[in-house]
This record gives structure tokens, sequence and C-alpha cells, in this order.
């Protein structure tokens, strides 16, 4: 779903073609919905088709729950933060599908990884310290936990 409705908003091809490779890419009951689509309505679109994907198939948690969801995901013991905040993302992903601000992503991802971090991770005390008013866009926050665990895993392996 997120895959085509990305390639629906980015496809400078047809209407015609985009409806046809949705198709193609459907096999079951997600086939047999499509196939229910054309019967109910004319003239269907490919945005119609994946409405109706969504509405079968997709995920029905409000904001509200998705919101919940994110103020009690916290970092497991032993999961790399890059790991914690790749759940993160995926919870934001749902709620910013629902409808919430596209600005408000970047900080409510930063608010919760440091609120949701293990209290002794080396790298999110790190961020607690830098933090300040400063908001991380998601792929400059990854980057640098990223580099952060490759520099811890490299400093461990010497002691």
């Amino acid at each position: 779903m997120d895959h085509a409705t990305q390639a629906l908003e980015e496809w400078g091809v047809p209407e015609k073609h985009k409806k046809q490779r949705i198709m193609e890419s459907l096999r079951g009951p997600a086939l047999e919905a499509m196939r229910n689509l054309k019967l109910s309505k004319d003239n269907c679109t490919a945005q119609d088709y994946l409405d109706v994907l969504q509405n079968v198939f997709g995920r029905t948690e409000n904001t509200s729950e998705l919101h919940y969801q994110l103020e009690h995901c916290f970092q497991k013991k032993g999961e790399k933060l890059s790991e914690f905040v790749g759940r993160l993302d995926k919870i934001l992903h749902q709620i910013l599908l629902k409808g919430i601000d596209p600005r408000e992503v970047d900080k409510a991802q930063i608010q919760q990884v440091i609120r949701g971090a293990q209290p002794m991770d080396p790298i999110a005390f790190q961020l607690r310290t830098q933090q300040g008013s400063r908001v991380l866009k998601y792929p400059d926050l990854i980057r640098i936990i990223r580099q952060e665990e490759v520099l811890l895993d490299q400093k461990s392996r010497y002691l």
C-alpha cells in the first residue's frame, strides 16, 4: 500500500497504466476486492483501487490509538537505538497516513527517542544533552545514531 500510494503520486503515466500496474500486482482476496469494485463502480481510478485495498486490508487504528502506541513504545533491552527508531518510524508513518501534520513528525520522533530510549544508552544520553530546541529530521537522526553505533562497536572491540 505504501509503495503503491507513493508510486501513484510519482508516476508520470496515464491513469489506465496505473490501474493496470496495480491489478498486475494483486493476487487472491485483493484481486477479488478489485473485481467487486469494478463491478460496483464505473470508471474507477487508481486511487479508488488503493482506497478499497486500504478499507479491506489496511490497519484499523485511529489516530488516538496510534498516538498511544507511539507514547508507549520503548527501546527494548539489548535493542540498538537505530532499531528502536525504526519501530518508531513505522508507527509515525501510520499516524502520518491518518492525518497528523507532517511538520510535527520529526518533533514527535525525537521526543519519543529521548523519552523511550534505555536510560543508560550512550547515544540516547548524547542526544538528550545535545537536544535543546533543535529538531532533527529523520535522515539526520538515523545517520547520527548509526554513526555512533559503529563508533561504539569499534571501541568495544578494543576493550
